[in-house]
């Protein structure tokens, strides 16, 4: 399971970078992998939570190929890729869709002769893959069942998230800053500066300001949930490194500031690096050390261990 989680981060990494690479050139795809590779929360959800680092490279692959369509011919390679990486994310985690819907119809409305083969992506991939999900899980649970309702149906009818804790509405977007902190400002600036470079189409011919209509959509939903978590912002983070990673790359272009920004880059690698070290051996030997209270745990209660 490891060795499979290992290699998904790694191929949203190589798509991470060329997603950058075609938004602001090579020096925002170097400098924005830095941030990601030494970023504190980065590397806590790609580390810690499975679920949720798959999601965000399943959400960067679709961007990736997102950006790259316009006039969308029937049957299109990207347009197929990009299908079936929305639903196997959406099929993880059903909340994942609320950055995809607002995208997918401002794609119809970029040119309304995208609207036959985008249907028929999604009854050619979309509709496939959810109906094989379905029945596994019902053949698995011996009853019919759909994770999706399920979801919707208990911790938004039901609203189960009294059991599990109630936060403000504002939550996210404080929890959103606090894992900037300092960069925070930058990070705003770049999401702004990328979306006017993609609504001038410098960044591929579609106009659509992609990072922010996700983010926007993504934040505004999460937050109607009572229940909140940092670790589903995951996407977010990524987003937030290419907008920082954009602004600073732009640096490299004015011969005055290329050496403060090149020695800025360096020592955010170093102490992301030193920073992300520090919490995984942490992480590592609290793990460890949980495992080994828990082994005494059972032994002084006469249970049986399993190593």
């Amino acid at each position: 399971m490891y060795v499979m989680h290992t290699l998904i981060v790694t191929c949203g990494d190589f798509y991470y970078y060329r997603l950058a690479k075609d938004v602001g050139g090579r020096e925002c795809a170097v400098v924005t992998t830095i941030f990601s590779l030494t970023h504190e929360y980065a590397l806590r959800y790609h580390s810690r939570t499975c679920a949720n680092s798959v999601e965000t490279t399943l959400c960067i692959v679709g961007l990736f190929y997102y950006n790259r369509l316009w006039k969308v011919k029937m049957f299109c390679p990207d347009l197929t890729k990009m299908t079936l990486v929305i639903t196997v994310c959406f099929l993880i985690r059903s909340s994942s869709l609320a950055g995809w819907v607002p995208l997918a119809l401002l794609k119809l409305c970029e040119h309304p002769s995208n609207f036959l083969p985008v249907l028929m992506a999604g009854l050619t991939v979309a509709l496939p893959c959810i109906l094989a999900s379905v029945a596994i899980d019902s053949w698995y649970y011996g009853v019919v069942t759909v994770p999706q309702f399920n979801f919707v149906y208990f911790n938004v009818l039901e609203n189960l998230s009294v059991y599990f804790g109630i936060d403000p509405w504002f939550a996210y977007l404080h929890g959103f800053k606090d894992q900037y902190g300092n960069f925070f400002v930058l990070a705003i600036f770049g999401l702004s500066w990328v979306s006017v470079v993609q609504i001038q189409g410098q960044a591929a011919k579609s106009r659509i300001p992609s990072f922010f209509v996700f983010t926007a959509a993504s934040l505004t939903v999460l937050s109607t949930v009572d229940h909140k978590e940092l670790r589903f912002l995951s996407p977010l983070v990524q987003l937030g490194c290419l907008s920082e990673g954009f602004v600073l790359a732009q640096g490299f272009k004015i011969k005055p500031l290329r050496l403060l920004v090149k020695w800025t880059v360096i020592v955010v690698m170093f102490m992301g690096a030193a920073v992300g070290y520090i919490y995984a051996t942490r992480a590592y030997m609290g793990i460890y050390y949980s495992h080994m209270e828990a082994q005494l745990t059972f032994r002084a209660e006469g249970l049986k261990v399993t190593e």
